[in-house]
């Protein structure tokens, strides 16, 4: 068979109306034609384009099983010319509509489409007007099945019902369902012949009664009014709050979304009293919300606070919010930075903070994930949120050596940014500002200058600044990471791991960039780096030798020693004030408990020359960690979950009267004590 004669049986081809041996020469002739191929998909979206407008159209009949047989029935008979003189006005919008779909050149594209328009024209004629209702519904349907959202979501799938509700005079509601169960539910107005809402997807519930009176109260309002008739849809319709006493409900509100050409507009409406309570554009009408919704909040947080039986702790998360939106509330009790303190992070908010603001914000909220940084007396009292920025994240803090001065990084500018404040949280004021980020800050010893690591300009690289931010000044300029920088104790050099030879060894230089000399040469990964006090040795931990042990060698980097050889990891080292011990954790012990593996680690001191180690926490059910000494090594401060969750902890240095500090529902953590 040539082109031509495959051609003129494609449409048979498509209902398996052909004889075995044509279909064989038909699939053989398309594997090698692709003009034919093209032919045959375009027949076959027309074709299921117009089962699918059939089948809306003989839904509006009292029997559609019945009404789709006989419109089937006078397509086969081909009878135009006896109904052709039946064409009613109302026909014509769907003749234009398909005529346009099928408008193809070839004979037998052109007698497709004229077989689509005659076989509409039958149903609408024969069996249609007797139950269709009336021309309200028709164009109704016209113009849902003419929106474009609703054809892409019709090209997969066939309509199997349709509803026509009547909303208003001039607005309908049409509720399509696919045969594959897909639901639509689009209002149409019919004076514009617009869309103005649509809901696509699996079944989704909104009352009736409620769109009828979401539609009325729009339109009631000359000013949206104005957008819909320029052709604004409705993006969304959202129930934000209900109030409910006992079992019946007394309000609903609910936000509209409207779009207009790409503006964006937002009304509030309390659908129970069907009045509006607020219109404008997105931007504006967001930020009133945000505004109403934190006045309210504050409100409520400021009764808690008269609460007589309120706990210490939950009265500084309380404090704390409130200062984040710019409130001064009395604080009862403070905190000062005078003799030893501790500086921690709390994940905020609590549990009980949570239940407080749960009906003011959603629960995605930024608010409801954000860490502030604390301080509070060395026996655990007067904890207060020294922090203010609302939903912000505090991290990598480091006290200035006389302990007057934070400085911190957080990302309230869009990216890591470092900062610094007084101990007591006032005067917080930012110290860098580009794109990149800027963190791991740490202060020389005079406090006045602050080292940090920054990939402002692509790699990441130690700069230094003033301690107000000015002069920065970039040291290494060595591509891959160079990161933790840390001074001497006389400040004149710097100490940094660098990945610039392969792996993380460690590095030094003078404090003005000059001289950088590698320390470390191991096959494994050398970083965690400190000076001891006197500034003759340098501990860090490293895995060259299989797991994570810890090492001490001399300022240079000579006689590099191992301390530690046991079975488990060996990290976080610390030296005591006074250089003679060394904290560190060991992790993981694995127990074996019912098949089950349980990870723990524990706080262990040892001699600076690695001998008498000596488990100081030995809680074989709990992870204790990140040790660090009081100022006059009396105290180790550490974090633990042995009662539920991370919590400050304090004991004595042999490990005697270990004192929990915080007992809260959300995780306390990084301590930091004071000079």
């Amino acid at each position: 068979m040539d082109c031509k004669e495959i051609t003129e049986l494609l449409s048979s081809y498509i209902d398996e109306e052909v004889s075995p041996v044509e279909k064989r020469q038909i699939e053989k002739h398309l594997a090698d034609c692709p003009l034919c191929r093209e032919e045959l998909e375009e027949l076959s979206i027309a074709e299921n384009k117009l089962r699918k407008t059939l089948h809306v159209v003989a839904d509006h009949a009292s029997d559609p099983k019945n009404t789709w047989l006989k419109v089937r029935e006078a397509i086969e008979k081909e009878d135009y010319d006896s109904i052709k003189d039946k064409m009613q006005p109302v026909t014509t919008s769907w003749v234009t509509r398909l005529r346009s779909v099928f408008s193809l050149q070839p004979i037998w594209k052109r007698t497709v489409a004229i077989t689509l328009v005659v076989a509409l024209v039958v149903s609408l004629v024969i069996v249609i007007p007797p139950t269709l209702g009336n021309d309200f519904e028709i164009k109704a349907v016209e113009i849902a099945l003419n929106s474009p959202e609703v054809i892409n979501a019709l090209s997969v799938d066939l309509v199997e019902t349709t509803t026509v509700i009547q909303a208003t005079e001039n607005i309908a509601t049409v509720e399509i369902v696919g045969t594959s169960g897909d639901f639509w539910t689009v209002i149409v107005n019919l004076d514009s012949e617009t869309v103005m809402y649509i809901s696509i997807g699996s079944p989704q519930y909104y009352p009736q009664e409620d769109l009828e009176k979401v539609i009325s109260i729009l339109l009631a309002n000359d000013d949206i009014k104005s957008i819909l008739d320029q052709g604004a849809i409705i993006k969304s319709i959202v129930t934000y709050h209900l109030e409910r006493v006992g079992s019946e409900f007394t309000e609903k509100k609910v936000y509209v979304t409207l779009s207009l050409q790409g503006d964006l507009y937002l009304a509030d409406i309390e659908l129970f009293s069907e009045q509006l309570l607020d219109f404008g554009d997105y931007a504006t009408m967001k930020e009133r919300e945000m505004e109403a919704r934190i006045a309210n909040l504050v409100a409520k947080l400021y009764e808690k606070l008269n609460d007589p039986d309120l706990s210490d702790e939950y009265r500084a998360d309380i404090i704390g919010l409130l200062r984040t939106f710019g409130e001064a509330p009395t604080v009862a009790k403070t905190w000062s930075p005078d003799g030893f303190g501790i500086i921690y992070t709390r994940e905020l908010p609590s549990s009980e903070l949570k239940e407080l603001i749960n009906a003011d914000f959603p629960s995605d909220h930024e608010i409801y994930r954000y860490f502030a940084i604390y301080g509070m007396n060395a026996d655990g009292a007067n904890q207060v949120n020294i922090t203010t920025d609302f939903g912000n994240f505090y991290y990598e803090y480091v006290c200035s050596p006389d302990g007057s001065r934070i400085a911190y990084v957080t990302w309230s500018a869009g990216d890591r940014e470092i900062y610094v404040m007084n101990a007591d949280g006032s005067n917080q004021t930012r110290l860098t500002y580009n794109t990149g980020n800027d963190n791991y800050p740490a202060w020389s010893p005079n406090g006045s200058q602050i080292a940090f690591r920054s990939n402002r300009d692509g790699d990441g690289e130690i700069y230094v600044m003033n301690a107000d931010g000015s002069n920065v000044t970039r040291l290494t300029y060595t591509p891959g990471i160079n990161s933790r920088p840390a001074w001497s104790p006389d400040g004149s050099k710097i100490l940094f791991y660098s990945d610039r030879d392969g792996n993380h060894e460690i590095y030094v230089m003078n404090a003005d960039g000059t001289n950088q000399i590698r320390l470390t040469n191991s096959p494994g990964s050398d970083r965690r780096h400190s000076w001891s006090p006197d500034g003759s040795h340098i501990l860090f931990w490293s895995n060259r030798d299989g797991k994570s042990e810890i090492y001490v060698m001399n300022a240079d980097g000579s006689n590099q020693t191992r301390l530690t050889n046991n079975l488990f990891n060996n990290t976080r080292p610390v030296w005591s004030n006074d250089g003679s011990r060394i904290a560190f954790q060991i992790s993981p012990v694995v127990d074996i408990e019912d098949e089950e593996v349980v990870y723990h680690s524990d706080i262990h001191v040892m001699n600076a020359d690695g001998s008498n180690q000596i488990n100081l926490t030995n809680n074989p059910f709990s992870r204790d960690s990140r040790p660090i000494w009081s100022p006059d090594d009396s105290m180790i401060a550490f974090i633990s979950n042995r009662d539920g969750n991370n919590e400050i902890y304090v004991m004595n240095a042999d490990g005697s009267n270990v004192t929990r500090l915080t007992n809260n529902s959300m995780s306390d953590d990084y301590p930091m004590w004071l000079p």
